[in-house]
Protein backbone atom coordinates (compact mmCIF):
# COMPACT_ATOMS: atom_id res chain seq x y z
CA UNK A 1 0.00 0.00 0.00
CA UNK A 2 1.36 3.47 -0.91
CA UNK A 3 1.74 6.15 1.89
CA UNK A 4 -0.85 8.75 1.37
CA UNK A 5 0.96 11.94 0.13
CA UNK A 6 0.35 15.50 1.75
CA UNK A 7 -0.94 18.12 -0.51
CA UNK A 8 -0.23 21.84 0.98
CA UNK A 9 -1.68 24.79 0.34
CA UNK A 10 0.62 27.86 -0.80
CA UNK A 11 -0.25 29.22 2.14
CA UNK A 12 0.69 26.31 4.67
CA UNK A 13 4.19 26.95 6.60
CA UNK A 14 4.57 23.04 6.22
CA UNK A 15 4.69 24.24 2.21
CA UNK A 16 8.87 24.00 1.33
CA UNK A 17 7.87 26.76 -0.99
CA UNK A 18 6.95 29.01 1.62
CA UNK A 19 10.12 28.58 3.98
CA UNK A 20 12.78 31.46 4.74
CA UNK A 21 15.87 31.67 3.77
CA UNK A 22 18.38 33.51 5.31
CA UNK A 23 15.62 34.62 7.29
CA UNK A 24 13.62 36.29 4.78
CA UNK A 25 10.29 35.35 3.83
CA UNK A 26 9.60 33.98 0.10
CA UNK A 27 7.91 37.41 -0.03
CA UNK A 28 10.53 39.21 0.99
CA UNK A 29 13.26 37.28 -0.74
CA UNK A 30 10.91 37.82 -4.29
CA UNK A 31 10.82 41.72 -3.18
CA UNK A 32 14.75 41.63 -2.98
CA UNK A 33 15.08 40.21 -6.69
CA UNK A 34 12.29 43.19 -7.71
CA UNK A 35 14.49 45.78 -6.03
CA UNK A 36 17.61 44.41 -8.35
CA UNK A 37 15.20 44.40 -11.17
CA UNK A 38 15.04 40.89 -11.66
CA UNK A 39 18.91 40.19 -12.54
CA UNK A 40 21.80 38.91 -11.03
CA UNK A 41 23.44 42.04 -8.88
CA UNK A 42 27.02 41.44 -10.20
CA UNK A 43 26.68 40.07 -13.85
CA UNK A 44 23.11 42.36 -14.68
CA UNK A 45 21.40 39.51 -16.32
CA UNK A 46 18.62 37.08 -15.29
CA UNK A 47 20.70 34.17 -15.15
CA UNK A 48 19.51 30.52 -16.29
CA UNK A 49 17.55 29.26 -13.16
CA UNK A 50 16.32 31.39 -9.73
CA UNK A 51 18.79 33.78 -8.03
CA UNK A 52 20.12 32.68 -5.43
CA UNK A 53 20.67 34.40 -2.20
CA UNK A 54 24.12 36.10 -1.41
CA UNK A 55 25.22 36.30 2.50
CA UNK A 56 28.27 37.51 4.83
CA UNK A 57 30.17 34.21 5.58
CA UNK A 58 32.17 36.16 8.00
CA UNK A 59 29.04 37.10 9.59
CA UNK A 60 27.10 33.96 9.69
CA UNK A 61 29.56 31.28 8.30
CA UNK A 62 27.87 27.95 6.52
CA UNK A 63 25.39 27.41 4.13
CA UNK A 64 22.61 29.12 6.52
CA UNK A 65 22.86 33.06 7.55
CA UNK A 66 20.33 35.85 9.03
CA UNK A 67 18.67 38.47 7.42
CA UNK A 68 21.53 41.48 8.10
CA UNK A 69 23.78 38.71 6.13
CA UNK A 70 21.89 39.00 2.97
CA UNK A 71 23.83 41.47 0.38
CA UNK A 72 22.15 40.37 -2.91
CA UNK A 73 20.57 37.97 -5.48
CA UNK A 74 23.10 36.09 -7.65
CA UNK A 75 22.66 33.84 -10.74
CA UNK A 76 24.71 30.73 -10.19
CA UNK A 77 27.59 31.69 -12.08
CA UNK A 78 28.23 34.92 -9.97
CA UNK A 79 27.56 32.58 -6.65
CA UNK A 80 30.10 30.17 -7.61
CA UNK A 81 32.83 33.21 -8.55
CA UNK A 82 32.23 34.78 -5.75
CA UNK A 83 32.84 31.31 -3.84
CA UNK A 84 35.90 30.46 -5.93
CA UNK A 85 37.73 34.03 -4.55
CA UNK A 86 36.62 32.83 -0.79
CA UNK A 87 33.91 36.45 -1.00
CA UNK A 88 37.42 38.65 -0.80
CA UNK A 89 37.51 41.47 -2.60
CA UNK A 90 41.36 41.99 -2.92
CA UNK A 91 41.10 38.94 -4.65
CA UNK A 92 37.99 40.19 -7.05
CA UNK A 93 40.03 43.32 -8.08
CA UNK A 94 43.52 41.86 -8.91
CA UNK A 95 40.93 39.46 -11.22
CA UNK A 96 39.77 42.75 -12.55
CA UNK A 97 42.62 44.52 -13.09
CA UNK A 98 44.16 41.54 -14.97
CA UNK A 99 41.18 41.36 -17.20
CA UNK A 100 40.97 45.03 -17.98
CA UNK A 101 44.77 44.17 -18.58
CA UNK A 102 44.97 41.70 -20.79
CA UNK A 103 41.54 41.65 -23.04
Amino acid sequence: MKPRQLILGPDDPRNPARRTKHGLTPDEQDALIAMQGGLCIVCRMPGRGPLELDHDHRHCPGREGCRQCVSGALCGRCNRAVWQINDDPEVADRLAAYLRRTR
